[in-house]
Formats: structure tokens, C-alpha cells, sequence
């Protein structure tokens, strides 16, 4: 009886699933129909926010709130904590390799990690150390090209693996709050308040504004 965050499928029968009060669930398909069952460890009591896998690993990591970072790599079957070294609330996490991880969140907070362990905060600029970060994103092969959305039309990217960020034109100031990037290609689309849909094709460009057919309203029907 809590509110559900987030949900990855890494294989076809099976997933994981994410809530409030450090809430993880393993999804499993039972003879056609998906099952919840608790794993035998989760060492989270924070909102957990986000989960991200990659299709047929047995890898996975999920975050949340007060810094909390947890994975898995027995397919949701127990999870254990890292330490991702910060307190902040972590809004959005996804694995790029399963090696190759980004987390983003609130104070400007980006977090990376090579090694399935080791997190470092990256640098932004002095103008975002406040900004709320929301979803975060990789493209590339192995995940070399990051963005990362959030308050105000704020979209900030890297092309080399997070040494780096650059502002990018978002021609929106609404709060962003979700993204997909096409795996491989530079395609990507981010989605906020009022409707907004935001989609890019090629690196250097400005994000452009598609029709949502919304208009704005929240919570009901228009």
C-alpha cells in the first residue's frame, strides 16, 4: 500500500519495482500472470525513485532519496547498498553498460560511476548548483554522450563521458521531468509540464517542440 516510483523489464519475466519507504518489489511472470515478491535483502528506507537495468542482465540499480543507491546482480533477487557519497535525493539513475552508470538529482547533483561501485559527484556550473535534475540519459555505444533535465527548461549535456557539461536551447522554461534516449543514435525526447514534448536528432542542435495534443491540464481529462 505505497505509491510505485518506477519499473524496469530487463528480461521478459522478469522486473523490478520501486516506491516509497525504501519500497522494492522483483516482478515475475507465474504461469502467464506477473507476481510480487520481496527479495530476501534491501538495505533502503528512503522513497526510491528510479531503477534502471539493461535488456538480459542480471545487473540492475535502483535510487532514491537521502543519496540512497542500491543493486542488484542477481536479478532482483537481493540488493545491497553503495555508497554513493552524497545526502541528496537522487531522482533518476540509468545504466549506460553495466559497468557505466549516471544518477542526477536535486542541488545539482550528478553522479557517475565506472566501476559498478565507485560514485563521483561531477562539476556543473555555478548557475545549476541549485537546479533540480530530474531524468537523466545516455546515448552512444558505451554511453559516452550524457544529458541530464530538469527545473526551468534546464537541459545540460556532456559528449565525453561527464568531464564536461554544456547548457543546451531548450526554448522552454517548464520543469522537465522525463526523458528517452534511443540507444545508439542521437535521438532523444524529453517531456515536462504543460505538455511539453521536446525532440532531438542530431548533436548541436536546439531541441525542438512537438505537439502533445495537451493542453496543460493536470489530473483529469480536458
Amino acid at each position: 500500500a505505497v505509491n510505485l516510483n518506477a519499473l524496469e523489464f530487463p528480461y521478459p519475466d522478469t522486473g523490478y519495482v520501486v516506491g516509497d519507504n525504501g519500497a522494492v518489489f522483483r516482478v515475475v511472470r507465474v504461469g502467464g500472470q506477473y507476481q510480487f515478491f520481496i527479495p530476501t535483502s534491501v538495505p533502503a528506507t528512503c522513497n526510491m525513485n528510479s531503477v534502471t537495468s539493461i535488456p538480459l542482465t542480471v545487473s540492475g540499480f535502483a535510487a532514491g532519496d537521502c543519496g540512497t543507491i542500491i543493486r542488484t546482480t542477481t536479478r532482483g533477487q537481493n540488493w545491497v547498498a553503495q555508497n554513493s557519497r552524497t545526502t541528496k535525493d537522487i531522482n533518476s539513475i540509468k545504466m549506460a553498460t553495466v559497468s557505466r552508470i549516471f544518477a542526477c538529482g536535486d542541488s545539482g547533483l550528478i553522479l557517475r560511476s565506472f566501476s559498478s561501485g565507485q560514485w563521483d559527484a561531477l562539476t556543473v556550473g555555478a548557475a545549476y548548483t541549485t537546479t533540480k535534475f530530474n531524468t537523466v540519459g545516455m546515448t552512444g555505444s558505451q554511453g559516452d554522450s550524457a544529458w541530464v533535465a530538469g527545473e526551468n527548461g534546464t537541459i545540460l549535456s556532456s559528449r565525453n563521458s561527464g568531464q564536461t557539461w554544456f547548457a543546451e536551447t531548450t526554448n522552454t522554461t517548464v520543469t522537465l521531468r522525463g526523458s528517452y534516449f534511443y540507444a545508439g543514435t542521437m535521438r532523444a525526447w524529453v517531456v515536462g509540464d504543460s505538455g511539453t514534448i521536446l525532440h532531438k536528432t542530431e548533436t548541436g542542435r536546439a531541441w525542438e517542440k512537438q505537439n502533445s495534443g495537451n493542453n496543460g491540464c493536470r489530473g483529469h481529462k480536458p
